[in-house]
């Protein structure tokens, strides 16, 4: 597997964003904390925010590594 192309990383005010790496770390998605769903626990609704954003930058990495190799192949 090649180096990571998507990053989880902290958003401006709380949030947590998907970023690519490639173009300039620019923004792609953002995940608001859910504060209600946590018991206004600031540090687990972070958390939880930050485990989902990890999983859906894994799971664009896959995507993009498997559509690049698709490309390659004659």
């Amino acid at each position: 597997m090649t180096a990571a192309r998507f990053v989880a990383s902290r958003g401006v005010h709380g949030s947590v964003c998907i970023r690519d790496t490639t173009r300039a770390n620019r923004m792609c998605c953002s995940f608001e904390r859910d504060f209600q769903a946590y018991g206004q626990d600031r540090d687990r609704a972070t958390a939880a925010a930050m485990r989902m954003a990890e999983i859906c930058a894994e799971a664009l990495d896959q995507t993009h590594e498997a559509r690049t190799k698709k490309e390659e192949q004659p």
